[in-house]
């Protein structure tokens, strides 16, 4: 399905009207003239609609226009500073808009969507090009979890009854009918949820407290099929209509609740109980870390000859079988392929042999299986069965998550084989299948015990963020560890192409903006200023102010070609207690910076966050209680204040870098020897997932120092 095509219409200061296509410059390619006004049109026969407004210099917001409409001015010299575009119509769900600016003093903005605003506002910053692109919608699927319980104490989750095409409130399957599309609309301050498995339906408020379903052609008709997260402090919070934010989402009745079929209604607000309250929760993954067979049989070549012959050349008490011992030296490489394991299958289907607590492990859904290969073991058997022979062992070996969700090897089960030896073929069959019934499981057990109980690797630590149990998947000839910020599960990656060779680790905005946020926390800009203002007729007055500036809400821009150099949007809020004369006026403030961040790392594994450049810096004063002979003074206190506040701002945050996780390392203790594996030749870069995900890849190859 191919996006319709469209075109750009912009009028530019002095040039006049200029007309550009999807994914183009649209504006002064000169960059000198100002944009002034914009239009965008689709062929009459595309079906899809788009509504735009613009922020004018002197005239303020516009109001919103349809596709085909000019939105601005034209001959005016009144630019462009801002705009926000949105899909509309009953195409609204296929689609993402995606647009982007450049402002006449250089700097451009990051990529903005479905109804954000890009640009600024009251600035006098010009913008002279927009980019504008239409994309095939790009599911942004959650789940819907109550604060409440059933009674059987199971969470309880929004579903779709298809038998009775109803909603309902039920407990977690997993399945698509308690999937729900979050789809932003009205300027991305509402959004429509509409089902994964029915995506034709989507949640709507009916006749007075009552919930339905809609068609998804209503969502741009229809504000019953719009809903508005409330601000209900904490991880859960309050869903709202947008024609009645009064009303929220609510279990109808009192706790207990049923497993199945509680009915879902829009109720009035009733102080926070349990069954109003609900987190969303998404099926996706923030971190991906992973390695190939090559990266890993470097790892096992140079543990053997780091310990070689101890722990590979040994002896073990059998006594049964009429083995008494085998001694064993293993005599080549072990080498890992990460194929998933026909052993580990078969182990699966025998199954009902194990004890119950081994069954729950071997099919643990955090784990996945590989294969291991010996191509020479010697063994030399004592007992009635005394012989010297050459062996293969073929094993399975098992990756899972520990309780802390590190990382760990397990061999599970195998097969020796005796090719070729000089005895008796029936001789041989016997020793076979007795070292493969009472040797074969104390070997294994050995190597575990001796060697992979010793290797653990940790999880990934990223400034305190909860994250889910790690999900580990086989996609050979990759074996990936997969986790999610929580309360969202995990849905490991679509199989592709990773670095070869190396252990690599893939973070995605949203996780980066968790890390930038949480060392954002505790930096603050807290500075005084003082001056001198002439206000005509007014007189002169001495003004100080003492201001404090947060940061917060940091929203990283990751694509696929932008290397280790980011765009970063930063929410600022703040507050100014000035002095003017004998009046002391308290000011809230907020806004925003546009940073250009960059991402590298140290010598000690660091993973670090510089911020380059500040490209834009809006700050919007309000001032409470003033008398009304202060309001002529507001916009020259203004004008004074806000070039100091911006400077400060530029000062505390240009250059300034944050560590943002470190690359852990793996040490362990094998046969008294201190392995310490790290990685090296190290490297960032963005790449994207078959889903188009943009991710930070940070790689290095495998460097195992023995102490």
């Amino acid at each position: 399905m191919t996006t319709p095509n469209f075109t750009v219409l912009v009028h530019v200061e002095d040039k006049g009207d200029l007309s550009f296509g999807p994914d183009q410059f649209a504006g002064d390619t000169g960059k000198i003239k100002a944009l002034e006004g914009f239009q965008i049109t689709f062929p009459p026969a595309s079906g899809l609609g788009l509504r735009y407004m613009a922020h004018v210099s002197k005239n303020g917001d516009t109001g919103w226009v349809n596709d085909g409409e000019f939105v601005g001015n034209r001959g005016k010299r009144l630019p462009v500073e801002g705009f926000a575009i949105e899909v509309n119509g009953d195409k609204l769900a296929k689609y993402d808009i995606f647009y982007m600016a450049y402002f006449r003093d250089g700097a451009e903005t990051a990529w903005f969507s479905n109804g954000a605003f890009c640009g600024s506002r009251g600035q006098s910053r010009a913008i002279d090009g927009i980019i504008v692109r239409l994309a095939l919608r790009a599911p942004n699927y959650v789940s819907i979890i109550s604060k409440a319980k059933s009674v059987s104490g199971k969470p309880l989750l929004i579903t779709l009854n298809p038998v009775r095409n109803e909603l309902e409130v039920s407990v977690r399957t997993d399945d698509d009918l308690q999937t729900w599309e979050k789809r932003m609309v009205k300027a991305g301050q509402g959004y429509a949820l509409i089902n994964k498995a029915k995506p034709n339906l989507c949640i709507a408020r009916g006749q007075g407290m009552s919930t339905e379903l809609k068609d998804v052609s209503q969502i741009d008709k229809n504000d019953a099929c719009v809903w508005r997260d409330d601000n209900v402090a904490g991880l859960y919070n309050a869903i709202n209509s947008w024609t009645n934010w009064e009303l929220k989402l609510n279990i109808s009745g009192n706790y207990p609740y049923r497993d199945q079929g509680n009915t879902l209604l829009a109720y009035p607000w009733a102080a926070g109980a349990d069954n109003e309250l609900w987190r969303t929760a998404m099926r996706t993954y923030n971190v991906v870390a992973g390695s190939d067979e090559i990266a890993l049989n470097r790892v096992s070549e140079a543990i053997y000859h780091g310990c070689y012959p101890q722990v590979f050349k040994e002896s073990i008490d059998v006594g049964d079988k009429g083995i008494t011992t085998v001694g064993f030296d293993i005599a080549t490489v072990p080498v890992f392929s990460l194929q998933p394991s026909q052993l580990y299958q078969q182990q699966l289907e025998n199954q009902q042999d194990l004890p119950e607590e081994r069954k729950a492990w071997l099919t643990a859904a955090n784990s996945a299986s590989f294969s291991l290969r010996v191509d020479e073991i010697r063994l030399n058997v004592g007992g009635g069965i005394a012989a010297e022979v050459h062996a293969t062992l073929d094993a399975s070996a098992l990756i899972h998550t520990n309780p802390e969700h590190g990382l760990t090897i397990h061999l599970n089960a195998g097969v020796l084989h005796l090719p070729g030896q000089q005895m008796d073929e029936h001789l041989q069959k016997l020793l076979e299948a007795s070292l493969n019934q009472v040797f074969l499981p104390l070997l294994l057990n050995h190597l575990n015990k001796n060697i992979l109980d010793h290797i653990a690797i940790p999880a990934l630590e990223l400034n305190g963020i909860p994250f889910a149990n790690p999900v580990i998947s086989s996609q050979p000839p990759y074996i990936l560890a997969s986790t999610s910020i929580l309360p969202d599960s995990v849905n490991p990656p679509f199989p592709q192409a990773w670095p070869r060779g190396r252990l690599f680790c893939g973070v995605d905005a949203n996780a980066l903006d968790a890390a930038a946020a949480s060392v954002l926390k505790d930096f603050s800009i807290d500075d005084k200023w003082r001056t001198r203002i002439n206000f005509g007729i007014l007189g002169s007055f001495d003004i100080s102010a003492r201001y404090e500036l947060k940061f917060k809400n940091p929203n990283f821009t990751v694509t696929a070609r932008s290397g280790n150099t980011y765009k970063l949007k930063i929410d600022i809020s703040g507050y100014a207690d000035f002095a003017i004369g004998v009046v002391n006026p308290g000011a809230g403030g907020d806004g925003f910076a546009q940073v250009t961040a960059s991402v590298d790392i140290t010598s000690d594994n660091k993973v670090r966050l510089i911020f380059q450049s500040l490209d834009a810096i809006v700050v919007n004063w309000h001032f409470n209680g003033l008398p009304g002979w202060m309001d002529i003074m507001i916009s020259g206190i203004l004008n004074a204040f806000d070039p100091v506040v911006m400077a400060a701002v530029r000062l505390g945050l240009g250059g300034k870098t944050f560590d943002l996780y470190t690359i852990p390392e793996i040490n362990a203790t094998i046969a008294g020897k201190k392995f310490e594996i790290t990685l090296e030749n190290l490297g960032l870069s963005s790449t994207e997932d078959p889903t188009k995900k943009a991710l930070l890849l940070a790689e290095g190859g495998i460097k195992v120092r023995i102490k």
